[in-house]
């Protein structure tokens, strides 16, 4: 009941004070703007509807990319921070040492599987480990690629996928995500390049490789090197 009166009284005051107005001309003026907003109602409706979908879609971007086997795929190589002269991003150069993958069924009912690497990390075009054809479950790689990686970013994952050659095409076998962020920064992108840079000289075994025995898609195994270019010492 107060909040009733105090709302006549302001609406009386105004009224006072705007001499050219009355209660007539008040309740009219009332009535056109609740009739004008009741037309825009679906529109403004149509238009929170469409504001919201793509609010979801872009929150649920990396789900509905991975849900699509997309979500290695970059499109635009290039940040907004790259374009403003005073964050620019810097790159440095490191290599990953692909040495063996093992335990991987076969994509083929005809055929053993065609091996190849796959290796995609942020604005970097994709890179690839020459294909073992009819190599079957496993094979012995031995290759070195290389890439850039910004110490800055944070929101870029690296993804190794272990495929199988197609007649056209390729068919993802496996897959391991090194993540920008976690908990454990040994476990980052960043922190496998630190690690990397510890050994003085790049030997083929298990001391040197880290085993990726949690592979997304199957039972595999992928034993990989991340390191910085700058210190690298090659095993002969």
């Amino acid at each position: 009941l107060g909040q009733t009166l105090c709302s006549g009284l302001a609406i009386f005051l105004l009224l006072k004070i705007l001499p050219a107005w009355n209660l007539d001309k008040f309740i009219t003026t009332m009535v056109g703007l609740l009739s004008f907003l009741a037309g825009r109602l679906v529109e403004f409706v149509i238009s929170s509807a469409i504001v919201f979908v793509f609010y979801v879609l872009y929150r649920l971007r990396d789900k509905i990319a991975e849900a699509l086997g997309l979500d290695h795929v970059t499109v635009v190589r290039v940040s907004v921070k790259d374009m403003l002269p005073c964050c620019g991003s810097v790159q440095k150069p490191f290599a990953i040492y692909i040495w063996k993958v093992d335990g991987f069924h076969s994509g083929s009912w005809f055929s053993a599987n065609n091996l190849f690497v796959e290796v995609h990390h942020g604005f970097n075009q994709s890179v690839s480990t020459r294909v073992h054809p009819q190599a079957g479950p496993s094979a012995e790689f031995k290759a070195r690629l290389e890439m850039n990686h910004n110490p800055a970013d944070s929101e870029s994952p690296m993804i190794i996928l272990v495929k199988h050659q197609l007649q056209i095409g390729s068919q993802e076998l496996g897959r391991v995500t090194i993540p920008a962020r976690h908990p454990d920064s040994t476990n980052t992108v960043a922190g496998k390049i630190d690690i990397g840079a510890k050994f003085g000289t790049v030997r083929w075994d298990d001391n040197t490789f880290t085993k990726a025995e949690e592979v997304a898609g199957a039972e595999g195994k992928i034993w990989y090197l991340l390191r910085p270019l700058d210190e690298m010492v090659e095993d002969p």
